[in-house]
């Protein structure tokens, strides 16, 4: 967001700065006055959570060394736009770093392309600038006549910080090479138009000619950056203040085959660290890498030898004014934008993976995502409803509108099913110095109390506790979840049932005779799943789901038993109770009522 600074410029306009006879009458009364109108810095790297996210866009480039058993790293590139107003700064700026204000800057000012005045100087006085020229009183006869006024920051009267202007072309050309990385300025421009009216301020609004580029750790990183080299990139370049839109327009001249900015026997050493010294920012060309062998090279030590990792830019831009973060990690993701979430299986008696009646996640189903700051261990984000796109036993979870979820620096849990409310203890602001998905959700776990009414797969499924840690690992998110729950399954046995059957006939003679036979069968019989305290289901029939037929209850882990009754006066009736109890979470156990139906 912008502010506006309106910082008064009384400019005391000399005859000795005016060029050119038209404009040796000068309105000695009138000095010019230039207001510094919404100008724009660099975004600052110290930004809080809710702003990570403005304007900011991302790529991801592997490196590597060349062997394939050695692992990648991964090189992030975030560029953002400006964060606010520069402010008037006194003598003494570190060097290398975004200006966010100024003690001086030089000026043109032009009629037409006829430089009136040339890289005159305004100074800081306080609240204000003052220089030594007056406004041309050819303007008094010309009320609608303007000028054009170009500023640039720093004031150049000879090579400084590697630029050279060219006062009589205004141009300014300028080699990265030439001065250290701490030694680099912030070059900044500004024009307007403006006519003489009685003296009101001209406003000027700087823009950052230069790409701000910085090379960092993240959090996650644990060996030495030693050096650090650009391959193939300009380095040098001529910008050319105009009159015209867009004003300011560079046009890059020379490559340096290897540009290196960095290179230090003693390194820097783990996550969350500026490579280049303190918050020395590099000020490059404007430019876009269209070639393979236009690079990035970084050397590392992983503790015992060197590692020499390189990645193409092909395809990346550094745009004039922008802030590009380059972050060395092990993970190619800086924000969590997508998840794939993997669903359980159950475990049996031998502890082989088996199917339960659900195996897969539908587009009804929801979660809920936390997030908990690595640095403060404080929950930032708490039972963010997510919804999924299901397909097998995988599902691919929607973070879209609920940015930002940076990967960088927090750990990300999910649970499911989503429910509205949780335990206080996993509200924004409660603090967790767990690893573990079982630690972080171990009050919603022993809180978990399973409906007894599971008749339909909606309410089973409501019942089935999963919990995961989010796995951020290279250039994929996935969560294993886990049934925190137990499950039982009563098979529906059967009972093969004799029955006789009395036929009678005659015969077809002079006298009718009449004859009776007596016929067994078998009938098999399958137990009733009717349970004894109410006619309707209380538990899942899964026969439409697995084809096996059975009925399925979540049951809490390890808890109390569970009794199963059938109803007592049904002719298919169980003639034994089922007890289910000490199921381990995530394991399932069968009871099996064969051959204990009672017939009349």
């Amino acid at each position: 967001m912008k502010r506006v600074h309106f910082i008064s410029i009384l400019a005391a306009l000399l005859v000795a700065g005016c060029s050119g006879e038209t404009h040796n009458s000068l309105l000695t009364e009138s000095m010019i006055t230039f207001s510094e109108h919404g100008s724009d810095t660099f975004a600052s790297s110290t930004r809080g959570v809710a702003d990570k996210n403005m304007s900011q866009q991302s790529q991801v480039f592997k490196l590597e060394t060349g062997n394939v058993s050695e692992a990648p790293l991964y090189l992030i590139a975030t560029t953002e736009d400006y964060a606010s107003s520069p402010q008037t700064q006194q003598s003494g700026t570190t060097r290398g770093t975004e200006v966010t204000g100024f003690d001086s800057f030089g000026w043109f000012a032009l009629d037409g392309t006829s430089a009136v005045y040339e890289n005159s100087e305004a100074t800081s006085a306080g609240s204000v600038f003052t220089t030594s020229e007056y406004w041309p009183a050819d303007l008094l006869a010309t009320p609608s006549k303007t000028y054009g006024f170009l500023a640039y920051y720093p004031r150049l009267t000879s090579t400084s910080y590697g630029l050279t202007l060219d006062v009589s072309a205004r141009t300014i050309t300028y080699d990265a090479t030439s001065a250290s990385v701490a030694e680099q300025q912030d070059l900044m421009a500004a024009f307007t138009t403006r006519g003489y009216s009685g003296g009101d301020a001209v406003p000027l609004e700087f823009k950052h000619l230069c790409t701000a580029v910085r090379i960092k750790t993240a959090s996650d990183f644990t060996h030495t950056v030693k050096r650090v080299v650009f391959k193939n990139i300009f380095t040098t370049g001529v910008c050319s203040l105009t009159s015209t839109a867009p004003y300011h327009i560079w046009n890059a001249t020379v490559q340096s085959t290897d540009y290196e900015v960095y290179n230090d026997a003693t390194g820097v050493t783990g996550g969350g660290n500026d490579v280049l010294t303190g918050s020395s920012t590099l000020f490059m060309i404007p430019q876009s890498f269209t070639s393979s062998n236009q690079m990035i090279e970084v050397v590392i030590n992983d503790g015992t030898t060197d590692r020499t990792l390189t990645t193409t830019l092909n395809g990346s831009e550094w745009i004039a004014g922008k802030v590009v973060t380059y972050t060395i990690s092990r993970s190619a993701i800086t924000a969590l934008t997508s998840l794939t979430v993997e669903y359980p299986l159950w475990k049996n008696s031998s502890n082989d993976n088996v199917y339960g009646p659900v195996f897969r996640y539908e587009g009804d189903d929801y979660f809920g995502l936390f997030a908990v700051d690595n640095s403060t261990h404080e929950i930032f984000r708490s039972n963010v409803k997510v919804g999924v796109s299901f397909g097998s036993t995988t599902a691919t979870c929607n973070l879209a509108g609920i940015e930002p979820q940076h990967s960088e620096g927090y750990t990300y849990y999910i649970m499911y099913p989503y429910r509205e409310s949780v335990p206080e203890g996993l509200a924004v602001g409660a603090t967790f110095s767990g690893s573990t998905a079982d630690e972080f959700f171990s009050s919603v776990i022993s809180g978990w109390e399973p409906s007894a009414t599971q008749n339909t797969l909606a309410m089973h499924k409501a019942q089935d506790l999963q919990v995961s840690k989010v796995v951020i690992d290279g250039q994929a998110a996935t969560a294993k979840m886990a049934h925190k729950m137990g499950l039982a399954k009563v098979v529906l046995g059967t009972k093969s049932v004799t029955t006789s059957t009395v036929r009678t006939y005659s015969t077809q003679s002079t006298t009718h005779n009449v004859y009776t036979t007596t016929v067994s069968a078998s009938t098999d019989v399958t137990a009733t799943s009717k349970l004894s305290d109410q006619t309707a289901l209380r538990l899942l029939d899964a026969a439409a789901l697995t084809g096996d037929g059975g009925l399925w209850t979540i049951v809490k882990a390890s808890g109390p038993a569970v009794t199963l009754n059938s109803v007592s006066n049904d002719d298919d009736a169980w003639a034994t109770s089922i007890s289910v109890s000490g199921i381990s979470a995530g394991h399932y156990q069968v009871g099996c009522p064969v051959n204990r139906s009672k017939f009349r």
